[in-house]
């Protein structure tokens, strides 16, 4: 490699250096404005510019959301460059985003030919999409997954602030539409349950990417008093959008994680004043901002007043009635389209207008036994991955939590992008960890006293005007 690089001239050097630089810039860019279009494009908002996003009987093409179609046309650019013998940056950490598709493709063809076609688009938008958005941003430095986490948590706090106008006006922003129908004309869908979505596609969207959020706050090692400002947002977002699942998950993740923390804190007698004042803050503050809001305004309104077993809630119990109608090829190789609207009214579905909830019921009615098996390996392969890249514990936190709040709505199991969002919260967290590991292995102290910031993987960090961040115990 040394006689290869001798034989160079240094302009030749330098001249590839930029090229690689402009590649990466370019490559990610495409990236960046496919995550931009998931958070400005909702489906709600293509339906009202006329183009039939979510309506059955619409050209096939159009039923792909334009942040499929810019992620597809960033990792074309990149493979282009590989054809031209190019050096592509981030090229090793596409081996799991392509093993991911690969399985996924290979299993929902298998769907195709045993149940027909009406769920391609489902698997392209949900699963797809996500893969060759992880392929496009993993092409981006550290630099460039810090500058996503930024915008991520500024285009979150904006649709926080959106949904406390919603929930005041009881207005949406983006009239919401199931299908080809108004919400606002749907009985029972309005009123005393109206919650807020903002520029989202729908308010569990809208939950499950505030619960992602509070996590990559957590890896941005912000000063105190600005965490704490963002965190406390983020939960009043999670009460706005009305996300039960969202919420109690959330909170349950951080209550364990948290007294583990302080467990081990003790144990190794490390407690200091500022982790004391953090936890008794957090203890007293959080409960006493979402009871005020929640008794005190129309934030939060619904989840208030539905905290209980309502009707969602029976049909997610209910649903499980089908298993017992289903023959030996339906459990094997799945079911069409048609004879699942027919075991929805044979089990009491259809008559009160509710659907399957469970997105693993739903992945297993339309893939089978069969298929079904190795989508889900395929699937724990690419979140372990996710997980890994996203760094420990936050990113494990991250993934567990979007698991189990998936797991009670159907979104694995429709098309939607909450899946595509996972994969831009875990690499802009892993830009995070990597600036983390970077000050570790080269940090600096100078003479002046330190300013604490907060960072969640080390409770307590110094930072001294004038120097490198550098890590420390409170």
């Amino acid at each position: 490699m040394t006689r290869g690089l001798a034989l160079r001239a240094p302009h030749e050097i330098w001249g590839s250096a930029v090229a690689r630089d402009t590649l990466r810039v370019s490559t990610f860019a495409w990236g960046l404005c496919a995550v931009l279009s998931l958070f400005l494009l909702p489906g709600n908002l293509l339906f009202e510019l006329g183009i039939g996003y979510d309506v059955p009987e619409s050209n096939a093409a159009l039923k792909i959301h334009p942040s499929t179609y810019l992620s597809a046309i960033g990792v074309m650019l990149a493979l282009a460059a590989v054809y031209q013998r190019k050096t592509v940056p981030g090229l090793a950490h596409w081996r799991m985003p392509i093993v991911f598709i690969v399985v996924i493709s290979v299993c929902a063809l298998s769907s195709f030919l045993s149940v027909g076609l009406a769920s391609s688009s489902n698997y392209i938008d949900t699963f797809l999409a996500a893969g060759l958005l992880a392929m496009v941003v993993a092409t981006g430095d550290s630099r460039q997954h810090r500058m996503l986490g930024y915008f991520i948590i500024a285009a979150v706090v904006a649709n926080i602030v959106l949904s406390f106008w919603e929930s005041v006006t009881e207005i949406h922003l983006i009239p919401m539409h199931i299908s080809t129908f108004d919400l606002t004309k749907v009985e029972g869908n309005e009123g005393s349950d109206f919650r807020p979505a903002a520029l989202y596609s729908h308010p569990l969207v809208a939950s499950t990417v505030t619960s992602m959020s509070v996590f990559v706050v957590l890896a941005m090692r912000l000063r105190l008093w600005l965490a704490g400002i963002v965190v406390a947002l983020l939960a009043a977002g999670l009460l706005s959008f009305g996300g039960r699942a969202s919420l109690v998950t959330t909170g349950a993740v951080l209550f364990v994680a948290g007294s583990l923390f302080i467990a081990v804190k003790l144990v190794r007698r490390q407690m200091s004043p500022r982790i004391i004042m953090c936890t008794l803050s957090a203890i007293v503050l959080l409960p006493l901002l979402l009871t005020t809001l929640g008794t005190g305004t129309n934030i939060g309104n619904r989840l208030v007043t539905h905290f209980y077993v309502d009707d969602s809630a029976m049909a997610r119990a209910q649903q499980w009635d089908v298993l017992e109608r289903l023959d030996l090829r339906e459990i094997l190789y799945g079911t069409t389209r048609d004879r699942v609207e027919v075991l929805r009214s044979q089990i009491g579905l259809r008559a009160n207008n509710l659907g399957f909830e469970n997105p693993w019921l739903l992945l297993f009615l339309n893939l089978g036994i069969v298929n079904l098996l190795p989508f889900v390996f395929g699937m724990a392969l690419f979140l372990t991955d996710l997980a890994r890249r996203a760094g420990w514990p936050l990113g494990w936190m991250l993934v567990g939590s979007y698991l189990l709040i998936a797991s009670t709505n159907n979104s694995l199991g429709v098309k939607a992008p909450d899946l595509s969002f996972l994969v831009a919260f875990a690499f802009a967290m892993s830009g995070f960890r990597n600036q983390q590991d970077s000050t570790r292995s080269g940090m600096k102290s100078g003479p002046e006293s330190p300013v604490p910031v907060f960072d969640v993987n080390r409770a307590m960090v110094t930072r001294r005007p004038g120097s490198v961040r550098a890590p420390g115990i409170g």
